[in-house]
């Protein structure tokens, strides 16, 4: 935060200092979790304080959790404004859509080119598989969290999650639809756990209750899964 509060200068050697900190952490890798990926409202699952701290209370559950990257919501309002440009035969937009993509592109890779090989790439789901995947329950024209949260969905599903948690603002609209066809999306792969969280700001006991029931089913899908390997 100092670091981008003084002009982001050098911001690529802070975060790998931040890397090496977290790598010198003692980490305990001797049992497997499973993971969660917490998907839905951009700016609430990347703030704590906004959605009840779900991911530390999964994690106090035993749970291994991901989280979108922030990014996702950037490469999705480029591709956005490039295929808007289109549509409107803006050509000077079109132009400056794609100068905006590189230029993204340019700084992702000096932001990340000191801490690439510690993340887990595995599980990077890129815009365009995202938007390839959701079509069987959301269009990829429906603007907004949607799309990028049942392709994200779908994609993390076959890469070996063990659970979804989709966060949403009460009453929000986009994240009502995720809500509306999160249960066909989960019987049509295998009943994959998929809890949905409306969250306005207030904790309550049932919360609680319904995290412990999801973390439970999260292990037994997770255990479930490791047996049918076995026996394969």
């Amino acid at each position: 935060m100092k670091c981008i509060e003084n002009g982001s200068k050098g911001l690529h050697k802070t975060l790998a200092l931040v890397a090496a900190d977290f790598l010198a952490i003692k980490v305990d890798k001797s049992i497997k979790r499973p993971v969660v990926a917490i998907i839905g409202e951009i700016f609430m699952r990347d703030n704590a304080p906004c959605n009840g701290d779900i991911a530390n209370r999964l994690e106090d559950l035993g749970i291994e959790v991901m989280i979108g990257p922030f990014s996702e919501w950037i490469y999705y309002s480029t591709y956005r404004f490039t295929r808007d440009s289109r549509w409107k035969n803006d050509n000077i937009g079109v132009i400056k859509s794609k100068i905006q993509g590189f230029g993204q592109d340019v700084i992702a890779y000096s932001l990340l080119r000191g801490i690439k090989e510690f993340t887990d790439h595995q599980k990077d789901v890129s815009l365009h598989d995202m938007l390839n995947l959701c079509n069987t329950y959301i269009n990829k024209f429906y603007d907004g969290d949607p799309p990028i949260a049942m392709g994200t969905s779908m994609a993390l599903y076959e890469r070996g999650v063990s659970g979804l948690a989709a966060i949403l603002p009460f009453t929000c609209m986009p994240g009502t639809v995720v809500a509306s066809v999160s249960d066909t999306f989960r019987k049509d792969h295998n009943n994959i756990p998929f809890i949905n969280i409306a969250y306005d700001g207030q904790d309550s006991v049932s919360l609680d209750t319904r995290l412990q029931a999801f973390a439970f089913q999260v292990k037994e899908y997770a255990m479930a899964g490791k047996q049918e390997l076995v026996r394969l």
